[in-house]
């Protein structure tokens, strides 16, 4: 049972939980055909490597599948970025096209490397191989389905049109796969043969700190000792709902609650969300910018708070619950299914019910709260558990990359 808001009273029911398909009943998985020790070479083809849940998410998977026996590439399509020296990239090789003639450039990576599988996340990558299955030079492929930009598709007419090809004319797709139920309804699809929802795996750089290391670490993030903090890990697009989460927390009378917000500032969009931020906090808000130490930050916190108002299965979420912190999560994408019990879910765009939940976490008693985030750590570590994620992959691509066409 989740524990969700109720506005009239502000006290918590229970609304039954929707499950969450794990790596012990994925839909539709299709069995091994060959031994383990067959040696296949998979591409992923990104956007960029900025600092992203997806773009951190396919390093660890290349990591875990490079251990597998797998020959994995990825091809980034912009130029290098922060990811590119992250060291679970150690063990696949990472290429960057650049910016221009991109189609060329992928051609030719696909014939020097000539993947038993490719995977694309994305407008422009699913419009390339389009474009490569035209050509009759593209291996199977499988399309990775992310719905973060959907709300927006009205505005980026290459990802409808990308859609569009990818999803109704299926140029030579072998599946598709989705980290969360939410991902795949959101592009019309829903679950069924040649749609699989494989879990994320969870970064083993995010642990919960001894006592010591966290009252070390708050100090080096500037949170006093006896402050509440509430802590988001997000850049500032639109779909993260975060001037909701700074209307809610203006409006929490509590005098020792901070809220603390760590990514990348996007645009005019999110000056203008940091200055009202700013104004409605004064010095309650923290703006960490971009950064590359949130295995460290991420513990520090007492509440993490997802606003979204959409989301696959979001990375941050997993993260700060394997950092052992309690969340408060809108019911976006899979949130509430990975909250479950351990945190707070109200709905989405509520800023009301938000302030509740924050209010309701920073004033239980500081053993519940540990309690909670202890739960929660169990609880990530069971439904991302990285062996099993990774051979669930390593199932389904040997399958998609051997088995019959």
């Amino acid at each position: 049972m989740i524990s969700v808001y109720r506005a009239r009273d502000q006290t918590r029911t229970t609304a039954p939980a929707l499950k969450l398909a794990r790596t012990t009943d994925i839909i539709g998985l299709t069995a091994a055909a060959s031994d383990s020790m067959t040696n296949l070479r998979l591409m992923f083809v990104l956007d960029s490597l900025k600092a992203g849940g997806t773009e951190r998410q396919v390093l660890l998977l290349s990591d875990a599948l490079s251990r597998r026996g797998w020959e994995v590439r990825v091809v980034v399509l912009g130029p290098d970025a922060p990811l590119a020296k992250d060291p679970a990239a150690s063990r696949c090789e990472v290429r960057s096209l650049g910016e221009r003639g991109l189609l060329g450039a992928l051609r030719g990576e696909v014939a020097g490397f000539a993947p038993h599988l490719l995977q694309t996340f994305s407008a422009r990558p699913h419009t390339l191989c389009v474009a490569l299955k035209v050509l009759g030079c593209a291996p199977r492929w499988v399309v990775g389905v992310r719905d973060a930009g959907a709300l927006f598709a009205i505005r980026r007419p290459a990802s409808l049109a990308s859609d569009a090809l990818v999803f109704r004319a299926r140029f030579g797709v072998a599946a598709y796969v989705a980290n969360s139920a939410a991902a795949l309804h959101a592009k019309g699809l829903v679950p069924g043969p040649g749609a699989h929802i494989l879990p994320n795996l969870l970064d083993p750089r995010f642990r919960p700190l001894s006592a010591p290391e966290r009252a070390r670490a708050r100090r080096r993030f500037g949170f006093p000792a006896d402050a509440f903090v509430v802590g988001a890990v997000c850049n500032t697009t639109p779909y993260k709902g975060l001037e909701i989460l700074f209307e809610a927390c203006a409006t929490v009378a509590v005098p020792k609650l901070r809220l603390a917000l760590a990514g990348e500032e996007r645009g005019l969009y999110g000056k203008r969300l940091l200055r009202s931020a700013r104004a409605k906090l004064g010095d309650r808000f923290t703006y960490l910018g971009l950064r590359d130490d949130v295995p460290d930050l991420m513990p520090t916190f007492d509440l993490y708070c997802s606003s979204s108002v959409s989301e696959s299965s979001s990375n941050s979420v997993g993260e700060a619950m394997g950092s052992g912190v309690p969340c408060a999560v809108t019911d976006a994408g899979d949130s509430a299914d990975l909250v479950g019990e351990t945190g707070w879910v109200v709905p989405t765009r509520d800023a009301a019910a938000l302030a509740w939940a924050i209010r309701e976490a920073a004033e239980s008693d500081p053993a519940s709260l540990a309690s909670r985030g202890a739960v929660a750590r169990t609880r990530i570590e069971e439904l991302w558990s990285p062996a099993r994620t990774a051979a669930a992959y390593d199932n389904l691509y040997r399958g998609l990359a051997l088995g019959p066409r």
